[in-house]
């Protein structure tokens, strides 16, 4: 990952908010899988999927990072809570 954190600043319950390369008042934060390996690298993003907290969906959800290449992530998140947000979203690889 190009970064372990996202300032997301102030947002709004129930309100979608897109992180993404070219769209978004986020694009600034654009996500990327980095594979620096000589082979490819298989990945998988777990969504976080409860209406109590928030609802987070990753394009491309999975794929192959073919070696010395990069992948763009789009991350669309909704909350439904007041607070600091502290997630952890996981991604196996």
């Amino acid at each position: 990952m190009n970064r372990e954190s996202i300032e997301l600043g102030k947002i709004y319950a129930g309100i979608r908010e897109l992180v993404a390369s070219d769209q978004g008042k986020f694009k600034q934060q654009a996500l990327e899988l980095v594979n620096y390996g000589n082979l490819p690298v298989y990945f998988n993003w777990e969504d976080v999927d409860d209406p109590d907290r928030a609802v987070a969906r990753f394009e491309p959800k999975k794929g192959v990072i073919p070696p010395k290449n990069k992948v763009k992530i789009t991350m669309e998140l909704t909350v439904f809570m007041g607070g600091p947000i502290d997630e952890l979203f996981m991604c196996d690889i």
